[in-house]
């Protein structure tokens, strides 16, 4: 099982840090690597492996891994009543003259492919956990995630300089990891210091003891030229914040200092966080969940933020709900999207907080085994310096949440858990327990069978596996299929395409944007082959996307000039039109095509809400849009009666001169 977690590890790390596979992809290969290990580990013969998750399993460990996955299914389970779920599926509901079951999530396949990274990340910290009881496979493993780190901050190093260009150092986290770097080398050091210093020495402490240091040296010189490069204080302090858990640890264990030594070290450092809050160039007119991030003004993601509800919005729908608040042509990520914030937005404030406690929580339990160990105290120290880390780093940047660093740091905890208690500090043993049926071992008080941790090893395998077929199925029939986006004519999208899109979105079933690129592909074949088939097959593959997000203002508009071209009477494209004002209402791509259908409606102009809408889309083209000034033009020329009346009083306010030249033509 652990050559496969090598493996896993290098291949996320990597692929990941290059953008060589799309995030769902390596969500699925995550899944079907540990669905591997996990299976293997329930059927296999040996009991050690079965044995160390019984010793590790704790109640409050469990209810902190199980509660977020819960709280992510429960975002997509139909809402009893309409006051949990978003108001967006009753306001769709009604535009669509059809019941639609509301959620809290407003992306059901963002949600579920969050569940499966989830599922993966918790899979992995807790197969590591397993592998890594025994004193040499911890030692290497610590050594395997110093490479890693060092790899991937050489990776970011090398992007910040321009000798890379393909590395998408947001999507590979490589801030973060390359902070986890520096704490990993410093444990690394402290780990080959009592090695090389314990009388117990293995003939092969010398050779490990120079890889150790090689592999510590360069993770700790890359990953602080890669933060020097940022030039960000923040996440120097951050780092330096992180490196202080196992040196101080160290500092308390060598001097062994009692009780008043350990208060005395954590004060100090509560002291130096307060230090740098005071002094640190903190935001007070913005969200706490940003205040730390290098935004100089405010931006969608701050309005965001302000509309963000309780329930939050659902698991990885946060890419879905920002368009209503972006500005015009503004279509890149935000500097200020920071972990934190998007946590907030996606799973509710509440949650955010519990998981900044549960975090400092678990680094004071980690920090507390270390000092009782009596040997390997390092990989529990960094342990507690990598989630302190993490914590901090959550306000600065969206790093927390890519998904190479939240491989990196689960397997760190992984780790650090496995060590924290020794074998016979897990073990409650005595000389009348050696008879004891060992398919009943005592864990710190809890009996815990081996015949239930195979089951559950088994059974979350078995969802892992589920997992990895939903996700890599499709991207199998997409092989070769490129990204079918709102406008795609007939014929660039051919009928080979289509049926790929078919079969993907079928396996997929709550995948809203598989169904959405196979809507737009029947739209593109149905301007070549308009029959009454494939109008009523493309009208039900955009409802299916609908139903599964609701904030694609691309399939909202697609629907409306469809409904109107091909008089779907039990639709009202003005309806259809409002919904995509509403869901992307600065959406540049989107202006040419709504434009022309508002003006077209001849029902449009007497709905004083699309009257706004129009007036100003009319407005933004002429002040800010001159490039769109010939669309509306062909806008006009097409438009109904009363349209062009309601074009000309807004031209004739906003650029008269401009009306004076379009009038002629």
């Amino acid at each position: 099982m652990f050559i496969w977690l090598y493996f896993w590890a290098i291949f996320v790390a990597f692929a990941v840090a290059f953008s060589a596979a799309r995030a769902e992809v390596a969500t699925g290969f995550g899944c079907a690597m540990m669905a591997v290990a996990l299976i293997r580990l329930a059927l296999s013969s040996r009991l050690g492996a079965i044995d160390r998750l019984c010793r590790n399993m704790r109640p409050a460990a469990l209810i902190a891994l199980i509660v977020p996955g819960l709280w992510i299914l429960l975002q997509v389970v139909p809402a009893p009543s309409p006051w949990p779920s978003d108001a967006i599926w009753s306001t769709a509901s009604s535009a669509l003259r059809m019941p639609i079951d509301g959620t809290i999530s407003i992306d059901t396949g963002a949600t579920l492919l969050s569940f499966a990274r989830y599922c993966v990340v918790i899979a992995t910290g807790s197969a590591v956990s397993a592998a890594t009881v025994d004193r040499q496979s911890a030692e290497n493993f610590l050594y395997l995630l110093t490479a890693i780190a060092a790899s991937v901050a050489g990776l970011q190093l090398a992007s910040e300089l321009g000798y890379v260009d393909s590395l998408d150092t947001d999507a590979a986290g490589a801030v973060l990891v390359s902070t986890i770097g520096i704490i990993l080398s410093c444990a690394s050091v402290l780990h080959v210091r009592e090695q090389y210093s314990s009388k117990r020495r293995q003939p092969k402490s010398r050779l490990h003891a120079v890889v150790g240091l090689g592999v510590a040296t360069a993770a700790f010189a890359l990953g602080t030229f890669s933060i020097m490069m940022l030039g960000e204080q923040t996440l120097a302090f951050a780092a330096i914040f992180g490196v202080s858990a196992p040196v101080s640890i160290y500092i308390v264990r060598k001097w062994r200092w009692g009780r008043w030594g350990k208060a005395g070290v954590l004060t100090t450092g509560v002291v130096a966080l307060l230090g740098f809050v005071a002094i640190a160039p903190l935001k007070t007119d913005v969200d706490i969940a940003k205040m730390m991030s290098p935004q100089k003004s405010w931006s969608a993601t701050d309005l965001l933020l302000s509309d963000a509800r309780p329930l939050g919005y659902g698991a990885g729908a946060f890419e879905e709900i920002l368009p209503v608040y972006r500005d015009v042509g503004d279509v890149t990520r935000h500097v200020s999207e920071t972990a934190a914030t998007i946590v907030a937005v996606e799973m509710g404030r509440t949650f955010l907080l519990a998981a900044i406690l549960v975090m400092a929580a678990a680094a004071i339990v980690l920090a507390k085994g270390s000092l009782a160990r009596s040997r390997d105290y390092v990989y529990a120290a960094a342990g507690a310096g990598v989630l302190v880390t993490t914590a901090m780093t959550a306000f600065i940047n969206s790093d927390a949440l890519s998904f190479s660093a939240l491989l990196i740091i689960s397997a760190c905890i992984g780790l650090s858990y496995a060590q924290s208690r020794s074998a016979i500090e897990n073990v409650v043993s005595s000389p009348r327990t050696r008879d004891v049926d060992r398919t009943h071992p005592v864990v710190a008080g809890l009996t815990v069978d081996r015949p239930l941790m195979r089951s559950c090893c088994a059974l979350f395998g078995l969802l892992l596996a589920a997992q990895a077929t939903w996700v890599l199925l499709p991207t199998y029939f997409l092989l070769g299929t490129k990204t079918v986006a709102f406008g795609a004519t007939y014929p660039p999208v051919s009928v080979r395409e289509k049926n790929s899109l078919a079969n993907a979105a079928s396996i997929a079933i709550a995948r809203g944007d598989l169904w959405a690129e196979y809507g737009f592909a029947g739209a593109a074949l149905l301007q070549g082959t308009p029959t009454r088939t494939s109008d009523e097959a493309v009208r039900h593959d955009l409802l299916k996307a609908l139903r599964f997000s609701p904030y694609r203002s691309d399939v909202w508009l697609t629907f409306a000039l469809l409904a109107d071209q091909h008089k779907w009477g039990a639709y009202d494209p003005g309806a259809l039109l409002k919904m995509a004002y509403y869901t992307a209402p600065n959406d540049v791509e989107l202006v040419p095509a709504r434009i022309k259908l508002a003006l077209r409606l001849s029902g449009a102009v007497a709905d004083l809400e699309l009257q706004d809408m129009i007036k100003r889309d009319v407005s933004l083209i002429l002040s800010r849009l001159p490039a769109l000034k010939p669309t509306l033009v062909e806008a006009y020329a097409s438009a109904s009666v009363d349209g062009r009346r309601l074009a000309e009083r807004q031209i004739a306010e906003t650029d008269p001169v401009f009306l004076k030249e379009m009038r002629p033509r």
